[in-house]
C-alpha cells in the first residue's frame, strides 16, 4: 500500500474514531428540535474537512449527529437561549486538525438576520466576530431556514489556527434550521 493511501485511510479511520467520541461525549442530540437550530453541513465542505484532516467536534451542549453517510454531511445543534433582537445560542464547534493537533474553537453564535449574517465568539481572538453571511433564507415549513456560507475572516482566523488553506469561504458551509422554543 503506498503512502497517500496509508494517510488516507489513516486519516478517514481517525475521523470515523472522533465522530464516534463526539457521538458519545454529546450533550444534546442535533435531532433535538424545539429551541435550537440545527446546521447540516454541505457534502462538498465535509468532503474538504476530511480531505484536509480537520474534523469540527460539538462543544458547550452542542449536539451532533451524523446527517448522511453518503453523501457524508454532519449535523450540529446549538441550544436558542435568548431570541430577541438575534437569535443566540449556547455552545458551539472546535475545529481538529488531525494532522498537527492545532484547533480553533468557535462558539455562542448569533443569529442577525437583519443584517443576514452570523456572529460568533472565536475563542482566544474575539467575541461577536461576523463569521458567515445568511443567503437563501427562507420559511419552509414553517421553520426559518437558510444557507450559511462563512465569509474570509472566518477563513483566514481558522486558517491561521489550523495551518491549513482550506478555502471556507468559497464553499456553502451548510443549511441552518432554525426552530424556535
Amino acid at each position: 500500500m503506498n503512502s497517500k493511501i496509508r494517510r488516507r485511510l489513516l486519516i478517514s479511520l481517525t475521523i470515523v474514531v472522533a465522530v464516534a467520541v463526539a457521538l458519545a461525549a454529546g450533550n444534546a442530540s442535533a435531532g433535538a428540535r424545539s429551541g435550537r437550530t440545527v446546521v447540516t453541513t454541505d457534502p462538498g465542505t465535509t468532503r474538504v474537512l476530511v480531505q484536509n484532516g480537520v474534523v469540527p467536534l460539538p462543544v458547550g451542549g452542542a449536539g451532533f449527529a451524523l446527517g448522511s453517510l453518503f453523501p457524508l454531511t454532519l449535523s450540529y445543534s446549538f441550544p436558542i437561549t435568548a431570541t430577541s433582537p438575534l437569535i443566540q445560542h449556547s455552545g458551539g464547534l472546535r475545529f481538529v486538525n488531525l494532522r498537527n493537533g492545532r484547533s480553533a474553537t468557535v462558539q455562542n453564535f448569533a443569529i442577525d438576520l437583519g443584517n443576514a449574517q452570523l456572529d460568533a465568539d472565536v475563542v482566544g481572538v474575539a467575541n461577536g466576530v461576523p463569521i458567515a453571511s445568511l443567503s437563501n433564507v427562507a420559511v419552509v415549513n414553517g421553520i426559518p431556514t437558510a444557507t450559511v456560507t462563512l465569509n474570509a475572516t472566518a477563513e483566514s482566523v481558522l486558517n491561521g489556527a489550523l495551518g491549513t488553506s482550506i478555502p471556507f469561504s468559497k464553499v456553502p458551509l451548510g443549511t441552518a434550521r432554525v426552530y424556535l422554543p
